[in-house]
């Protein structure tokens, strides 16, 4: 499909799901009803919003079978996934049996971030870690010089976490952690380590003519990120 019929389409299931959202009877979730929030759509990926009684998710599913039979895109069952709170059981049978997903629990990885709607605990942010983690593991078996290191810390590693932190505020556990693993990986090559490193973080952070390396200061860096929201 070209992108012009693709933004077309989305465009035409946005405004049936906006129309759903007028009936009386589709209640919104919490503090979703002033701005009138029942779906986000990123990519070709759609996000359904309602409250958990069945005739408002029932009404979200008849949207999405309007869209289908209209335009011939039909959503991929093995990929589509439900998630509710506080919904009785029998409603939520009723549910599975109408839109033929599969339930999972909150917090799902989108985009490689935990997606809450609480704020993200340590817990949740273990994806950030394990994934920084990982990508070591596979540097570690290639001879890299010193300078080669400090690159990929800064230009990939420290990314990543720069990525994870636009849009929610790090636990300061997570950040530290993270830090001691990028700290430890350019002097030792390693992902742990029991002795500290030779220069303290802090001014391995600073700007070179600062005689400092121009690491991103993760800390710093995500107080900034969430500064765009205010």
């Amino acid at each position: 499909m070209s992108p012009l019929l693709f933004v077309l389409s989305m465009e035409y299931l946005s405004r049936i799901i906006a129309k759903i959202g007028e009936r009386e009877r589709l209640r919104f979730p919490e503090n979703c009803e002033a701005i009138k929030l029942n779906h986000l759509s990123f990519a070709d990926d759609v996000l359904l919003f309602c409250h958990e009684d069945y005739l408002s998710t029932y009404s979200m599913l008849h949207g999405r079978d309007l869209f289908s039979r209209t335009s011939g895109l039909y959503p991929n069952k093995g990929e589509n996934e439900i998630y509710n709170c506080g919904t009785k059981d029998y409603d939520i049978l009723k549910i599975f049996k109408a839109s033929g997903f599969k339930r999972n629990n909150l917090p799902f990885i989108y985009i490689g971030m935990p997606i809450n709607s609480k704020r993200i605990s340590t817990k949740d942010c273990q994806i950030l870690v394990d994934n920084i983690t990982g990508r070591i593991r596979i540097w570690s078996s290639r001879t890299l010089s010193f300078t080669g290191i400090l690159v990929l810390i800064n230009a990939v590693l420290l990314t990543i976490h720069s990525y994870g932190v636009k849009s929610s505020l790090s636990k300061k556990k997570v950040i530290q952690e993270i830090n001691a693993i990028c700290r430890t990986y350019s002097w030792t090559c390693k992902t742990s380590a029991c002795t500290p490193g030779n220069i303290a973080w802090d001014k391995i952070c600073k700007p070179k003519h600062a005689r400092g390396l121009s690491f991103k200061n993760n800390l710093s860096w995500n107080t900034a990120a969430i500064g765009k929201h205010v």
